[in-house]
Parts: structure tokens; sequence; C-alpha cells
């Protein structure tokens, strides 16, 4: 009798401790969410330009020779001018046939050796451009430029973002008529951003290239932006 008392009164005790647990845990789950974003400029420091040399013969084995000996010339100039050896990469390499206006007969073939090079120094992109040219380049695929280190601007992005993150919690929960009680989860969306502004050429063709040869070619790299964006989980009174 005694123990059938005591089991009556335990399991009265754990059903009132599920009902007053109700309300509390429901106040647990109270939360808005809401995403902040954060931008900060920075100068860029480094270029990657894309160019090369297309030629053009009868024999595809001596437009293929003419291209190496011009190839070669460009990436010594390259190299003379201070560029490392190692900043410079084949990029594209095609050999096609080109065809009469009938599509029927082929007259010749073009090679086409492209390369990416990566300037260090942006007050040299336009001489190294104008020194290609002039050493027989005269394709282009464009011209990019981007930062070697964009931890800091990143770094500071985020503190943008968590700060407009807080603003707009601030604002949902006024609007509420409800109180931040704290932080549930703190998430960046989308990693860290690497900037990279594109310059396009749309491709040059021969006699733009000849006639960049003799000017300096205007560069103007412009400015970047670091982007962060986060996601915050506030828990609130209900």
């Amino acid at each position: 009798m005694k123990k059938s008392k005591l089991f009556t009164a335990l399991l009265a005790v754990l059903l009132a401790s599920a009902v007053f647990a109700q309300p509390m845990q429901a106040a647990e789950l109270s939360t808005i969410t809401v995403n902040g974003t954060g931008s900060v400029s920075l100068a860029p420091d480094i270029a990657t330009v894309s160019l090369g040399v297309s030629t053009q013969h009868e024999q595809p084995q001596y437009a293929l020779e003419e291209n190496n000996v011009l190839t070669a010339t460009i990436i010594e100039t390259l190299l003379d001018l201070g560029v490392d050896e190692d900043d410079i990469r084949t990029e594209h390499f095609w050999i096609d046939a080109m065809f009469d206006f009938d599509w029927t007969t082929i007259t010749g073939y073009r090679v086409t050796n492209s390369i990416s090079v990566t300037i260090r120094d942006i007050d040299q992109v336009s001489d190294i451009l104008g020194a290609a040219v002039a050493a027989g380049a005269n394709v282009s695929h464009g011209i990019s430029f981007g930062t070697s280190d964009s931890t800091q601007a990143h770094e500071q992005a985020l503190v943008l973002a968590i700060q407009d993150a807080l603003r707009k919690a601030n604002i949902l929960a006024g609007a509420l008529d409800a109180e931040i009680l704290g932080r549930i989860n703190v998430t960046e969306i989308g990693g860290m951003h690497a900037p990279t502004a594109w310059r396009s050429t749309g491709g040059f063709a021969s006699e733009m290239m000849d006639a960049m040869a003799f000017s300096s070619v205007p560069i103007e790299a412009g400015s970047l932006t670091v982007t962060a964006n986060v996601q915050i989980v506030f828990s609130v009174t209900p």
C-alpha cells in the first residue's frame, strides 16, 4: 500500500513538471534570425594579364615554328622586365584549320598560344603590355585585378556584417515588443570572398595590338570590394 501511494505521488510530480516545463521550453524557442552584410574597399596590388600570339600559314608546321619564336620572345621580354618565371604559365594552345568561304577547302592553319602573366607591381602593367605587343603579342583575352592578401579587409567586413545584423535584430525585436536575451548561433555565409576586378579586352585584333605597341596602354586598376555575410539567431522574450 505504501509503495502504491509513493508511486502515485512520484507520477503526480512528474506530470506537474511536464506541464510547467512546456511554457519554459516555448520561451526558450522564441527566436529571430537575421542576416547581416558588411563591405570594405581596398586597392588592388596584383594584375593578371592574358595575352599571346596567333600565327597563320598554309602549312601547320610553319605556323607553329613562327608562333614558337614569337612566344619565346615575349616570355624573354617579360623576364627582362622583372616578371618572375613562376608568374608566367601557358593558358591555352590550339591549332585549327582555316577554310574558304564555302567551308569546303582548307586554305591554311592557325596556331594560337596564350599565356597568363601575373604582374605584382601595378605600376608596371602599362609598360609590360606595351613591351609584350612590341615583342609580337597580337591576342589578348583581358586583364583582371586582385589582391595578394585580403585577410584584414575581410575581418573588417565581418565586424560590419555583425553590426548590421545586430541593428536589424534590434529593429525586429522593437517592432515585436520583445527583448533580445542573447545569441544562439552565429554563422558566416559563403566564407571568405576573394576580390577580383575583371577588365575584358574582348580579344584584340592584330591591328589593335599593333597600335598599342606604339603607345602607352592606359590602365585603371580601380578598387576592389571585400564582402562578408553572417546569419545570427537571437533568443528573445515571447
